[in-house]
């Protein structure tokens, strides 16, 4: 049972990391749009909760990280 319980971890943290690299991609996305509107002095539309959600999972990951050291 415990294997599998580190398994179903294991598969856990590979999906957080993906979803971590996606908002990662997401918001240099984000910074590129900026930066563009910025030169054009144009208003662009950017998620505020991408920052947020971004520091919340890195946070997510740390704590898998250590429980999965155990």
């Amino acid at each position: 049972q415990l294997k599998h319980f580190k398994e179903n971890r294991s598969e856990h943290l590979k999906q957080l990391e993906n979803d971590l690299q996606n908002t990662q991609a997401s918001a240099n996305r984000n910074k590129a749009i900026l930066s563009q509107s910025v030169e054009k002095r144009q208003q662009v539309e950017v998620d505020p909760n991408l920052d947020r959600d971004y520091k919340h999972m890195v946070q997510l990951i740390e704590i898998w990280k250590s429980i999965a050291d155990d």
